[in-house]
């Protein structure tokens, strides 16, 4: 069950168009009224039926904050949800530093996604490189028709048991994310999801992160250069304390770090990553909430702290 949320900070109500590209092509357009100063929820299914891959485009006539929650039972086996910002605009270029085809008894399952989105009226290329653990890349292309949503199989792509960081380019701008479902450690089911950066950094900041007693909280780091990196985390926590740790990222290649390892358990912790070249970095999240709900959550970080920040979800039903 897919939803669309919408934040209107504005003192006017706006008109917001919701444009669904369909996987064979084609749009279908729905329009509604977000009253000044509200939140507004859409239910996508509702409005396109069963049976769709969809990508949305959603345009205000006033600026808006829009994140698209969903919820599923993936292939009958793995349920949960994840929620993802949407991106302003189109980009050629798209990048991921998280992604798994592990498949094994201590480990667990991991099966992650790419969604590619071409918002335009003409067709788009996409060349995509996987940048596995080892430092081997392995490239693949698609065709995207005209206003039309494409899903790629990455595990089908690179294969069982690799960790890969992803680069997709397109000779016209295009939208990407890459969900994963999951079982963690073959113990805890769920799925995450994120969008794609636009670029690689030398800075990432990330607010959330916890070693307490059923949370394990990790890093991946992708370096998409030529040469190798070195990396430095600063680990800020809740109570007040900084660790301090420097580790090298090889050139095209994909690293994972152990927060809860670096930071011992108990701990609520912030994250600030520097880097001597520009680098990729996620921060995915598996959890055992209150020993109730298990499953998980990433997020890509961002390159700078900022004094505003907007968030379109949020519910205490």
């Amino acid at each position: 069950e897919q939803w669309m949320t919408i934040e209107n900070t504005n003192s006017s109500d706006t008109d917001v168009t919701l444009s669904y590209m369909l996987e064979a092509g084609g749009v279908r357009t729905q329009r509604i009224r977000a009253p000044a100063g509200s939140r507004t929820t859409v239910s996508v299914h509702d409005y396109l039926g069963p049976g769709h891959d969809v990508s949305t485009m959603v345009t205000g006539d006033l600026p808006i904050t829009v994140e698209r929650p969903m919820y599923f039972n993936y292939r009958g086996k793995w349920t949960g949800g994840h929620d993802v910002l949407g991106a302003r605009e189109p980009s050629y270029s798209w990048y991921f530093a998280e992604g798994s085809t592990r498949s094994n008894p201590d480990d667990g399952q991991y099966e992650p996604w790419l969604c590619l989105q071409n918002p335009n009226n003409e067709p788009a290329n996409a060349h995509i490189s996987y940048m596995l653990e080892d430092g081997t890349v392995l490239t693949q292309g698609f065709a995207l028709p005209p206003t039309s949503r494409k899903t790629v199989d990455i595990g089908l792509s690179v294969g069982p048991n690799r960790d890969v960081s992803t680069e997709v380019q397109s000779d016209r701008p295009i939208v990407a994310e890459r969900p994963m479902y999951f079982a963690f450690r073959n113990t805890w089911q769920g799925g995450h999801n994120v969008m794609g950066v636009n670029d690689s950094s030398r800075q990432w900041y990330f607010a959330e992160g916890c070693s307490r007693d059923g949370f394990n909280t990790w890093l991946c780091l992708g370096n998409p250069q030529d040469t190798a990196a070195t990396v430095t985390i600063d680990y800020y926590l809740g109570t007040g304390q900084n660790i301090q740790k420097t580790v090298p990222v090889a050139p095209k290649s994909r690293s994972t770090v152990d927060v809860n390892l670096d930071n011992g358990p108990n701990q609520d912790i912030s994250i600030r990553i520097a880097s001597d070249i520009p680098i990729l970095a996620e921060r995915p999240m598996y959890f055992n909430y209150h020993g109730t709900w298990a499953g998980g959550h990433d997020s890509t970080g961002t390159t700078c702290p900022a004094t505003t920040w907007h968030f379109a979800e949020g519910c205490t039903l």
